[in-house]
């Protein structure tokens, strides 16, 4: 069927030849050496920061009693292939940072051949190679190799499961199908963000199209989904008794009769479109394009969205529909009939709103985030920009009808589908959540730079074709951030939270409190409950605002603990002064958070706690070299 082909879209492709020289064999062996020199720099000079202790605790139960459990007897579920890997590493080598780390290290040491992998699948040597090399010396990279943690797990699996999908692009083999889905399940494992991998399924038919690799896609997809959904529960049924939220009781009084006719009323119109809207997706589709199809449900789900919001999500399907109608008729007719009615059904829901023009736009955009897109690409700003150039012709060529390079692909599927997925579910997500999408980022700009370059070869534009080269060596030092990487090999910072802070140093303040040889009367209050409790054996509270906390307590017994350590929270400033304030207690110590010391920690301390906190007499008794590791005394009969 024609109106599946998306190979009409893309300039004619074929995955590259598998011939390799001696030559390229030396340089990825050379490139692999340094890599594990860098991987394996330092692995256990920096103390755990992080969520590594989330893995060290349970690794440290595994090696006990066999089971991946927390303090609180919490089974921890996620990266189990991992934790037990870590345990063997500590049975091994013994429990410290370098053995915790050390399997994150060996398998890190692997990114260039897995990156090498992948690249000579869609790129010839000099590009492949320059591709490995950005993956080996990326900061990022090295940091996740050298952290208790399985992002480099995931980092590597995600690109072994988009080589396997071309793999089975070219051979339609069923096996090579499954082989694609055990990747998809193994990467599960280690990070469920594997979902928004999918639609690496796609990318074999923009390659070239038949009806065969079409119905194994979606037995591919439809294998993966079963995949997720049934790890997904897992996942849950492990947590469900940790998980039970404080604040969070809600109105369950029955509507009125009133209120359902209101909404009903409300969505019905919106509710119609979308049924008309699918109804005319399928039938034009069948009539004239996929791209048609797809340009009606933009244009007519850029109508709803502007019903019912949020209109960033209009504004975006409306530009996009606009795009390729144009790209199929040349004609501005019906996109302005389009725009038109936009433009009413927006002034009609501020005439609802009383013309409140600012809460209009707030209640608005929040559902559709630009944050992820600013947080990815800011990670990167020069070589962004570079891309953008790279990416800006290409974008005019698609304008005219005529076929793009399969970078443009590649850069659509894993990385515009995900984010603008992230960015409907949240409004800032973790920088982590984009880690798995930088392969692919840098991929399609090393895609993008061998097609101009084959173009202007094709031209006898020798010239421009060399000039291109530079480009890429520039993109490479523009990925890699020399200075950036000598800083995070020497542990100076780390990136992957894409600000490149000085690592907090948890452990020195452990050490600081251990020295002190404290009566077992002492009370020991934590900012970081997770890194505190592994390193000292436990604390006495966990102090933490209501509003941040509230995701990780649940009642126990009267009072609200983390459901990691089974540690008492202080949620709130009354909490605090009934503590810190008492008449009998004896000396207190606060354990300060290295990590929220870069911020405002009263954004942390909330509910009255910071004000609590410095109420009460105490006295500075800890503090690293940069200030951010700190340690307070608070004496016993404190006096306001």
């Amino acid at each position: 069927m024609r109106i599946f082909r998306l190979d009409d879209y893309f300039s004619g492709y074929s995955l590259a030849k598998t011939r390799v020289s001696v030559a390229e064999v030396f340089v990825l062996l050379l490139i692999t050496a340094v890599g594990i020199v860098l991987h394996f720099w330092g692995l256990g000079s920096a103390g755990l920061h992080g969520d590594e202790e989330t893995m060290a605790m349970p690794v440290r139960s595994i090696v006990e009693n066999g089971l991946p459990l927390l303090p609180s007897d919490m089974f921890y579920s996620r990266g189990l292939s991992q934790l037990y890997m870590m345990a063997a590493s500590v049975i091994a080598f013994g429990e410290s940072e370098w053995s915790l780390r050390f399997p994150s290290a060996l398998f890190g040491s692997l990114l260039p051949i897995v990156a090498w992998l992948l690249s000579r699948q869609l790129l010839s040597a000099p590009w492949a190679l320059m591709f490995v090399a950005v993956m080996t010396f990326l900061p990022e990279t090295i940091e996740a190799s050298q952290t208790a943690r399985f992002y480099i797990f995931y980092f590597m699996i995600i690109m072994l499961f988009v080589w396997q999908v071309h793999r089975w692009g070219q051979s339609l083999q069923l096996r090579d199908l499954m082989l694609a889905a055990l990747f998809f399940l193994i990467g599960l494992d280690f990070q469920a963000l594997m979902i928004f991998s999918l639609a690496a399924f796609a990318l074999p038919m923009c390659i070239d199209y038949n009806p065969r690799k079409f119905n194994q896609g979606l037995l591919g997809i439809g294998l993966c989904i079963l995949a997720f959904a049934s790890h997904w529960a897992f996942t849950s049924a492990m947590y469900e008794d940790s998980t039970k939220l404080i604040n969070t009781i809600s109105d369950s009084s029955p509507a009125s009769a009133h209120d359902i006719g209101t909404s009903f009323v409300r969505y019905l119109l919106p509710i119609s479109l979308l049924l008309i809207t699918a109804y005319l997706a399928i039938t034009q589709t069948v009539k004239h394009s996929f791209a048609h199809g797809i340009s009606v449900v933009a244009l007519s789900l850029a109508i709803v969205f502007a019903i019912v919001g949020p209109v960033s999500a209009s504004f975006l399907l409306l530009v996009f529909g606009l795009f390729l109608h144009y790209r199929l008729y040349g004609s501005w007719q019906i996109a302005g009939l389009v725009v038109l009615v936009v433009a009413v059904c927006i002034l009609w829901q501020l005439n609802n709103a009383n013309w409140d023009i600012q809460a209009y736009l707030r209640d608005n955009t929040q559902k559709m985030s630009l944050w992820p897109w600013i947080i990815f690409l800011g990670q990167f700003p020069l070589a962004s920009m570079l891309f953008a150039a790279l990416i800006a012709p290409i974008a005019l060529r698609f304008l005219a009808s005529e076929p793009v390079p399969y970078g443009v692909a590649v850069f659509l599927a894993l990385v515009v589908v995900p984010i603008s997925v992230i960015s409907l579910a949240t409004w800032y997500p973790p920088p982590r959540y984009m880690f798995g999408f930088l392969p692919f980022f840098i991929l399609s700009a090393f895609l993008l730079l061998q097609y101009w370059s084959n173009e202007f070869e094709s031209r006898n534009l020798g010239n421009r074709r060399n000039a291109v080269v530079v480009i890429g060596i520039v993109l490479c030092v523009l990925f890699i951030r020399p200075f950036e990487l000598v800083r995070t090999v020497n542990k100076g910072c780390a990136t992957i939270a894409n600000n490149c802070l000085p690592i907090p140093d948890h452990r020195a303040q452990a050490e600081y409190m251990k020295s002190l040889d404290l009566e077992d009367n002492i009370i020991v209050i934590a900012e970081d409950v997770l890194q505190q409790t592994y390193y000292l054996g436990n604390v006495d509270y966990w102090l933490l605002g209501k509003e941040l906390s509230a995701q990780f307590v649940r009642e126990k017994q009267g009072r609200y603990v983390d459901i990691y350590t089974g540690t008492p929270t202080i949620l709130d400033g009354e909490s605090a002064d009934a503590i810190f304030g008492s008449p009998t207690r004896a000396d207190l110590y606060l354990i300060g958070n290295p990590e929220n010391s870069y911020g405002n920690r009263a954004d942390h301390l909330t509910n009255g706690i910071y004000e609590s906190v410095n109420r009460w007499p105490h006295e500075l008794v800890y503090s690293n070299e940069n200030g951010s590791a700190k340690i307070w005394l608070y004496p016993a009969n404190p006096e306001q």
